[in-house]
């Protein structure tokens, strides 16, 4: 999983001319973490601008938007949206069964009692 993690990562912020130039020592992941792709964001080291393309560094901000997409999954695992506000206000009918067993819809879709 980190292998492909790391290849991932390297291919969105690393700057590279083959693939072999993502790898070190057969690994994704160690030339990763040697770039310091597991390093966290710093805003004051940001280089955004005068970004030289064939410096061999990771890409600062690339490091803040892998921290953004952790987040994201994280709270989406974790996180239970809140209710809808339309549902504090409406009243959903358990079902009983007994329209469709007295056959008052004359159709099989039909199984809510209001």
């Amino acid at each position: 999983h980190r292998e492909r993690y790391a290849k991932t990562a390297m291919m969105l912020f690393y700057p590279f001319h083959r693939a072999e130039d993502l790898m070190e020592n057969d690994s994704y992941w160690q030339k990763f973490v040697d770039m310091g792709g597991t390093k966290e964001y710093d805003e004051a080291t940001d280089d955004t601008i005068g970004l030289n393309p064939s410096s061999a560094h990771f890409w600062n901000r690339g490091r803040m938007i892998l921290e953004n997409i952790e987040t994201r999954r994280i709270a989406e695992k974790e996180m239970k949206r809140p209710k809808r506000k339309i549902t504090y206000y409406t009243d959903t009918p358990k079902s009983t069964g007994k329209r469709k067993r007295q056959d008052v819809d004359k159709d099989d879709g039909y199984d809510i009692d209001i």
